[in-house]
């Protein structure tokens, strides 16, 4: 059987000059380690003389020709390639525990691996006023539609199915509020929570809850979101301090604050106003857009992040 000549980019493209892969022979007047040259010699008997040899004592023979096109290329364009390839793998890995690590914190819309447990709405809309204690802070776990406008008088209701209404707990903990779900459900229409309150300073998200806040006025609040949620904020403060992580989105155009600090890690999105500074850090491949004219802009990304003005 004839033997199959393939020719590498390593030896040229001269076929006198090419290397016979499948016989393992060195072409006519090639020079071998021993300064010879004529006819055909046996180049991987040469060459692999001494083998190396692992630990099982097997002989160990590279045969592959990646390493040959690989070398071709500059040093520094390989390490780059490498360094991309491991910064694309990151980011990929951040991007995929962003966007399903938050079910394990909120319980995926109030039970994600009890599925036997879930209950079924009854289409039957109800709606409950819960009386509580003051509060300042807002904590909500979950998967929520939530309204909190700023008002004189407290008040927070509770709008979904009947049946499902006595597993939302929405209880006071000190000057916090905090809502959750107790069962795993599956609701016609998402639960919707109306929250008034007058001095509302502090709002956290964990889960998927969309969420928005109108007529913000505080000397400064705090924003702490968590999985993959939507948050509207509108009013005005003088410091707005906030914390994205996952792949939430934060719309905070008309939250006019004079100054902003914003933290981004893995795939979310913000966008805030700053009318006298901003300071905003991105770890990921996250976004941060302002509005205003800020006099002082300090930017800190760490990966593929975009901060703008617009």
């Amino acid at each position: 059987m004839p033997i199959r000549d393939r020719t590498s980019p390593v030896f040229g493209a001269d076929d006198s000059s090419h290397y016979n892969y499948d016989s393992g022979l060195t072409p006519r007047g090639f020079v071998n380690s021993r300064g010879r040259k004529g006819a055909y010699q046996d180049l991987a008997g040469i060459r692999n003389r001494n083998p190396a040899r692992n630990s099982k004592g097997e002989t160990c023979m590279n045969h592959s020709r990646w390493g040959a096109y690989f070398n071709v290329y500059p040093r520094w364009l390989r390490r780059a390639f490498v360094f991309s390839l491991l910064l694309f793998t990151l980011v990929g890995t951040c991007a995929i525990i962003a966007l399903v690590g938050w079910p394990f914190h909120a319980g995926v819309t109030q039970g994600f691996f009890r599925n036997t447990d879930r209950i079924r709405g009854s289409g039957i809309e109800k709606t409950e006023q819960r009386a509580l204690s003051p509060f300042t802070s807002i904590e909500v776990n979950g998967s929520f539609e939530i309204y909190i406008t700023g008002q004189k008088d407290q008040r927070v209701t509770v709008t979904g199915d009947d049946n499902l209404l006595p597993f939302v707990i929405a209880e006071a903990k000190g000057q916090r509020l905090c809502l959750r779900a107790a069962r795993s459900w599956s609701a016609r229409k998402r639960i919707k929570v109306d929250i008034e309150a007058r001095n509302i300073d502090s709002l956290s998200s964990f889960g998927a809850s969309d969420i928005s806040a109108s007529g913000l006025s505080q000397g400064s609040f705090t924003l702490d979101m968590n999985g993959s949620g939507k948050t509207r904020l509108s009013g005005k403060t003088k410091k707005l301090t906030a914390t994205l992580s996952g792949t939430g989105i934060l719309e905070a155009g008309n939250f006019h604050a004079q100054g902003v600090s914003i933290s981004v890690s893995g795939a979310g999105s913000a966008d805030v106003y700053a009318g006298e500074s901003l300071n905003a850090g991105i770890s990921g491949v996250g976004n941060v857009y302002y509005h205003g004219n800020p006099a002082h802009v300090t930017r800190n990304i760490s990966g593929v992040g975009l901060i703008q003005a617009r």
